[in-house]
């Protein structure tokens, strides 16, 4: 079976060492799993190559576009070439969204059955429809586009039930696999965190709390910082690690000032993958103030680290999070009860790593090496040539 795959995820090209997430090994063994996989990245400005083969059977071709706009209509003209010159029995798309629009019209003009991936809690959600006038519009295409996709995938349970209620689509057609198909759950069980604490930790912290993820309005860092403030007033042996990169950085990091805490407040920038483990292992509690997700992989990681969480009541959450046990779940937008719950955490934190520990019973249903044979059994199901 070959699978032709439009995907925002520019990590894809990334110099070895240097990605800030396993993108690029998690596929080569999907690909290996298939005859071929064609992946078109939606990438601006120039790549190393245009296209590039990190194995046999892995081809990626960067956009390699002028702007974010041009994307969609270079990625266009990149699958409509891939489906000229090579057989195609199934596109999957990241999103229902810009990568949907390029899905659907390989799906009209070359006949080629169309998966569409639901990576996050967009649909009705109102923290995502009140980002930017944009998603308003998005959000009318993406329902078009699922209705018109052969099959969908969500990533956990309550995203497929709200699929199937609030937009008509049989619930054989919506397939629950897990974001990036799981994750590596050995690699982030044995990592050693005493490095990372040593280098990152200022003198007289005692305690680290960890945040991981893009800079993105979707994270509501403002709402983590307030929650560092209230804890630090109480907590003062607590430090505050924050990793990644993006467009909110900045004004993170300028809040963080006018809040003075810098002393307390660590911003790592991007963090290569490879290391991540060893952050998980260092810290004491993660904390995910965002506004919306969909089974957050920093959530897998932290079970498989046996950290305790504390983590808003995004979609995803209540798989990872035993309320009481292994961490608890908040409102969205209350850094105050955001801060209440790290406080109670870090106060009993010996009671809370066994609830961790115990909770590492649930790490099989995450574990990537049983949800890709998922993935491409979701595709088979409509693939022109299901072998």
């Amino acid at each position: 079976m070959n699978v032709l795959m439009i995907s925002l995820d520019t990590t894809f090209l990334a110099e070895e060492g240097t990605a800030r997430s396993d993108t690029l090994s998690r596929h080569i063994e999907i690909a290996n799993m298939l005859s071929h996989l064609h992946v078109v990245v939606f990438s601006v400005g120039k790549a190393r190559k245009p296209v590039l083969h990190p194995t046999e059977k892995l081809s990626l071709y960067p956009t390699e576009s002028a702007n974010k706009l041009m994307r969609v209509f270079d990625g266009f003209r990149i699958a409509a070439r891939i489906c000229g010159q090579h057989r195609v029995d199934v596109t999957t798309t990241q999103d229902a969204f810009f990568t949907g629009m390029v899905g659907y019209a390989m799906r009209r003009l070359y006949g080629v059955p169309l998966n569409v991936q639901v990576h996050a809690d967009f649909f009705g959600n109102r923290y995502w429809i009140s980002e930017r006038l944009l998603n308003r519009l998005l959000s009318v295409t993406g329902r078009a586009i699922l209705r018109r996709a052969d099959n969908v995938r969500v990533v956990n349970q309550l995203e497929k039930e709200k699929i199937v209620r609030r937009l008509g689509i049989l619930a054989d057609r919506v397939w629950h696999v897990l974001g990036g198909g799981g994750i590596n759950v050995e690699q982030f069980s044995v990592a050693d965190g005493s490095g990372i604490r040593r280098r990152r930790l200022p003198a007289g912290c005692n305690r680290m709390v960890f945040f991981a993820g893009r800079m993105m309005k979707q994270k509501r860092l403002p709402d983590l910082l307030y929650a560092a403030r209230s804890v630090l007033g109480e907590l003062p042996g607590v430090c505050f690690v924050i990793a990644g990169e993006g467009k909110e950085l900045p004004r993170a990091k300028a809040l963080c000032s006018r809040l003075g805490l810098e002393e307390k407040v660590v911003f790592t920038g991007n963090v290569p993958y490879g290391e991540m483990p060893a952050y998980f292992a260092a810290a004491d509690v993660f904390v995910l103030p965002s506004g919306y997700e969909a089974t957050p992989r920093v959530l897998m990681e932290s079970v498989a680290a046996g950290l305790p969480i504390v983590a808003t009541d995004v979609s995803g959450a209540s798989d990872l999070v035993a309320e009481g046990q292994n961490g608890h779940i908040v409102p969205v937008g209350r850094p105050r009860a955001l801060a209440a719950k790290a406080i109670e955490v870090l106060k009993n934190i010996e009671r809370y790593r066994r609830g961790a520990a115990r909770r590492r019973s649930v790490l099989n249903l995450f574990d990537r090496r049983r949800n890709f044979p998922r993935l491409v059994e979701m595709w088979r199901q409509i693939a022109r040539e299901p072998g």
